[in-house]
């Protein structure tokens, strides 16, 4: 046996049997863990032995899992098959030597196809989507105060959950896109500290920018939503509906982007940490980070930042 065949055996081993295990939590409390990095040993697995080695590996990982969890197999075949197909697609991304952002792409759509398609499924089945999320919030609300649940009323608690429903869109899109970019980001550094293989860095966030034209994209939005009624059976307002809180996410990243570049031409590094707990703690904040995304998108702060 050659030293590459030896180092894909080891590499096939090593991963497969990290990828079995991170698949069987998915079915145990370990989930609000796992399940945020799920894809990361099937792109490590992917990237680090070949594709006969990946298949051969992933395909007893799959019938190993599917045989140890009885009646849930599966419910694991569908949640090991939700991690495993983003992780290919990113993989041969990969292999390809596509750029950072072309591979994330790659990955958004296939967790986006494959979420699709989980629906679909579902629906198949005889599963009522707005059914299932208007038991889900109406039991999340029993578990609260009295006192907070005594002022919500029923129709605005109707209203809510057709929000919910409307916007799922906008949540399958920015979950894919995190579970993207944090597959990535690990992904990368696992893989390029290691021998064989070598993932594609992001720019650095103080250097994202984008185009202008979001400016006026976001702007029609806002002026729209002003005008469109929340409609559950309007194409039109689910549209307006899921374009801005996109949108306003696209922003505030933007906005994080900038103090990144303040913090490192000041070199005060805290300033834009401080702005991403602030961010994720306090929702509120958003809309103040959204517009600082604006103006950096809009105007050219960053030159008069420089020259002064």
């Amino acid at each position: 046996m050659s030293a590459e065949q030896a180092s894909l055996k080891k590499h096939a081993l090593v991963w497969g049997i990290v990828l079995f295990l991170v698949h069987l939590s998915l079915l145990t409390p370990l989930l609000v863990l796992t399940v945020w990095f799920a894809a990361v040993p099937a792109v490590l697995l992917y990237v680090k032995s070949n594709r006969a080695w990946f298949a051969g590996v992933s395909v007893v990982s799959l019938l190993v899992g599917a045989t140890l969890s009885g009646s849930l197999a599966i419910a694991y075949l569908g949640i090991a098959l939700t991690t495993l197909i983003p992780g290919i697609a990113l993989g041969e991304a990969y292999r390809r030597r596509w750029t950072a952002r072309k591979s994330i792409t790659a990955g958004v759509v296939a967790y986006l196809a494959v979420y699709l398609l989980t629906i679909l499924i579902a629906t198949m089945m005889g599963v009522n989507l707005t059914t299932t999320i208007a038991d889900t919030i109406r039991d999340g609300m029993a578990h609260f105060p009295e006192n907070v649940s005594s002022i919500i009323t029923d129709e605005t608690l109707h209203e809510f959950i057709q929000l919910s429903v409307m916007m799922i869109p906008f949540y399958l899109i920015a979950t894919s896109t995190f579970l993207t970019v944090l597959t990535h980001t690990i992904a990368r550094r696992i893989a390029n500290r290691t021998r064989g293989a070598s993932i594609p860095q992001l720019p650095p966030i103080r250097d994202w920018k984008l185009p202008r034209s979001f400016v006026w994209y976001y702007l029609i939005a806002l002026f729209a939503e002003l005008f469109v009624p929340v409609d559950p059976g309007s194409f039109v307002s689910t549209i307006v509906v899921n374009i801005v809180p996109i949108l306003m996410l696209a922003f505030v990243v933007q906005g994080v982007s900038f103090l990144f570049f303040i913090g490192h031409a000041k070199r005060k590094m805290w300033i834009p940490w401080l702005g991403v707990v602030g961010v994720v703690l306090f929702n509120p904040l958003f809309m103040p980070f959204s517009l600082l995304g604006v103006f950096d998108t809009a105007f050219p702060l960053r030159d008069r930042f420089r020259k002064s």
